[in-house]
């Protein structure tokens, strides 16, 4: 009975001692996996902002890009769409001669944002729209409930049951958009999907991806000198490899020359 119980308490030992083993090392494996994924989506968020504002500098010079990159960052913080959508937006509207004021007493791309939260879309749903109407692309004006009806150098629009007539031209049609993005029951609706579940995962996203930047900001002189060191690695590999592939068969005859003398040398011992 004595044994018995001495044998049970040393596999309940035993079995303790494995089970946390096992906690210990799968909390290693997944901190490790958490680092590795984190890291990756640093760097993945670096290269997308950092591959914006090389868009923005390109198209508007370099002190203005960054000036409307800081615009579009603090937009993304404030609005329910992501860095990439909201400066999506604004690119195809820039694409067509449109500009987008982004100041607070007349803030268009909070307009644009209600325009589409007011319609279950993407802001770059509603830019999309603008731009094919100014090129005489109507349909996707169907998909913010806008109708229209185009006669000569005008155009008949109808939301929400009123019609307006306006001049058939990108210009006009961009007022006509900011004007219903004011109009009641349709503005503040961004504001409203920023208060839900999704507009506060929205919100931690960006704000995540704001560190992510900061971070990989950071983190990019010590990336370049690695990718340096790689690549000198490489450098120095590819004739090693090269060497070893032509001089193969030779290589192989002196190493088992060398294996078979060393087993002569053994075999003549008696070992």
């Amino acid at each position: 009975s004595n044994s018995t119980s001495k044998v049970d308490k040393n596999y309940n030992k035993l079995n303790g001692q494995n089970f946390n083993g096992l906690r210990n090392s799968l909390s290693k494996i997944m901190l490790l996996t958490g680092g590795v994924l984190g890291f990756q989506a640093i760097i993945n968020k670096t290269a997308e902002f950092q591959k914006q504002q090389v868009v923005l500098n390109t198209m508007f010079g370099k002190q203005e890009g960054k000036i409307y990159f800081d615009q579009l960052k603090k937009k993304s913080e404030e609005l329910p769409f992501s860095m990439n959508e909201i400066t999506d937006a604004f690119l195809k509207m820039n694409g067509v001669g449109l500009d987008v004021d982004m100041s607070k007493n007349n803030d268009e791309m909070k307009v644009m944002a209600d325009i589409a939260a007011s319609a279950g879309k993407n802001i770059v749903d509603v830019a999309d729209a603008i731009r094919g109407a100014s090129t005489g692309e109507w349909e996707r004006m169907k998909a913010l409930n806008i109708s229209a009806s185009v006669n000569g150098d005008k155009v008949t629009l109808m939301f929400r049951g009123q019609k307006k007539t306006i001049d058939n031209n990108a210009e006009s049609i961009k007022k006509y958009m900011m004007e219903i993005g004011r109009m009641k029951g349709v503005q503040g609706t961004a504001s409203d999907q920023m208060k839900t579940m999704g507009g506060v995962m929205s919100n931690i996203g960006d704000s995540f991806a704001s560190i992510s930047f900061e971070l990989g900001k950071a983190l990019l002189p010590t990336m370049t000198k690695l990718g340096q060191l790689v690549s000198w690695i490489s450098g120095k590999m590819v004739p090693l490899l090269k060497f070893m592939k032509e001089w193969k068969p030779v290589i192989l005859g002196v190493t088992g020359a060398l294996a078979s003398f060393y087993i002569f040398y053994k075999i003549s011992k008696g070992v």
